[in-house]
């Protein structure tokens, strides 16, 4: 994606927003020619589509993949037939590409059962990731606080400086992201919160959108 045209320009990474009112980013759009084939209208909007630059791609891929995530971490503390829930326990994954460049999913981690006055929290294991193929992590937060800690936010920068510092020439890293699904205190939905390098925090982080769409499998 090209740098922006002017320094205070906000160059959108992925399938996010930073306000609740804003829309989730969407690709241009396809036009079909009957019996032929579909390729995108540039007579609709001159953005340029995230699923045409590799690094783009990835990002846009990880945010869907992220999405779909979150039943994945639900189904899992379901089939524990214990009680769990994302509400009253940590679960998370990490996302990688497979050997076709798609954002997979590696098994979820459970966190242990908090117990009165701790707080919950999970370590999430490897599930074959590297650094070669890592493509952020997942988990969720019982409190309904979208915002990592301390600690969750110091392994995530370890591990994005240790993977530029070794493998330079994957570009993607600047957006590889973390993400934190919460509950909203105020209308109970569940919304994902994605940090990148870079970013504070202590702010709430852009909220991906819960619908998000894979690129086309080229």
């Amino acid at each position: 994606m090209p740098p922006p045209t002017n320094p205070g320009d906000i160059i959108v990474v992925g399938q996010r927003r930073r306000e609740p009112t804003e829309p989730f980013p969407e690709r241009p759009q396809i036009v079909t020619f009957e019996g032929q084939f579909d390729e995108l209208d540039p007579d609709l909007g001159t953005e340029p589509d995230p699923c045409a630059d590799p690094d783009t791609r990835k990002s846009w891929d990880a945010d869907a993949r992220a999405a779909a995530a979150v039943s994945d971490l639900a189904a899992k503390a379901a089939s524990l037939n214990d009680g769990s829930s994302l509400s009253n326990r940590e679960f998370g994954a990490n996302l990688f590409l497979n050997s076709v460049g798609q954002v997979e999913f590696s098994p979820v981690s459970v966190g242990p059962t908090p117990y009165s006055g701790t707080i919950p929290e999970v370590t999430i294991e490897p599930g074959g990731t590297t650094y070669l193929n890592w493509m952020g992590d997942i988990h969720n937060h019982p409190s309904g606080d979208g915002r990592p800690s301390g600690a969750e936010w110091t392994r995530f920068l370890n591990r994005i400086d240790a993977i530029q510092n070794l493998h330079p020439q994957r570009s993607e890293m600047v957006n590889v992201s973390m993400y934190v699904v919460a509950r909203d205190p105020q209308t109970g939905q569940g919304r994902i919160y994605a940090y990148k390098k870079g970013d504070d925090p202590d702010q709430l982080g852009m909220e991906v959108n819960p619908q998000g769409q894979a690129c086309p499998i080229v």
